[in-house]
């Protein structure tokens, strides 16, 4: 939802960017994000909006906030034909939800999602709108967008409280795909 130049989100935007640098060798990456920085209106100065950047080792797509479709993402997602999509966030109704919906309707290209929760399964930031979010992860899980995907977890505790939160209401019984971090 937020990338560089943006300072708001902290931690996700320094976290992304260390997975670009240990990776940015072997991988290409195309980021889509926001023209605003976390929690503002007003968009970033001196980017152009709905276009592809380049920015560093990575190109950068920067949505203005009004502009971002489902179709615009489709769109986005044919053209460049990724091998994997990774979501910031779990909770996110601007990238994740509209990314998880094309993905069950087999809008997008055969390609591995991977969902970093960031924290958001913690016990405070789960009592944060907590009714909200437990009849949205009940939600996501019976409707089937929370099928065949990866999890990143940044630590053991991360990793235990998405298989303990998220897999139990999906009815799985085998193990779940969590990536558990490693330093870089």
């Amino acid at each position: 939802r937020a990338y560089e130049p943006g300072t708001k989100l902290g931690g996700p935007i320094k976290s992304l960017k260390g997975i670009i640098r240990a990776l940015t060798k072997s991988h290409e990456f195309y980021i889509v994000t926001l023209n605003v920085d976390f929690g503002d209106n007003a968009p970033y100065a001196g980017i152009t909006a709905n276009k592809w950047i380049k920015h560093g080792d990575e190109s950068v797509y920067y949505f203005l906030p009004k502009d971002v479709s489902l179709s615009k993402l489709q769109r986005l997602c044919g053209d460049l034909r990724p091998d994997v999509i990774y979501l910031s966030s779990l909770f996110d109704r601007v990238f994740t939800l509209r990314m998880l919906w094309l993905k069950f309707l087999k809008q997008v290209n055969e390609c591995q999602f991977v969902i970093a929760v960031r924290g958001q399964l913690n016990k405070g930031a789960l009592h944060l709108k907590s009714r909200r979010k437990q009849i949205g992860v009940f939600i996501l899980a019976k409707t089937g967008l929370l099928n065949d995907l990866r999890w990143h977890a940044t630590n053991r505790l991360e990793r235990k409280r998405i298989v303990s939160y998220i897999f139990p209401k999906l009815g799985q019984k085998k193990s779940p795909q969590v990536v558990l971090a490693e330093p870089f």
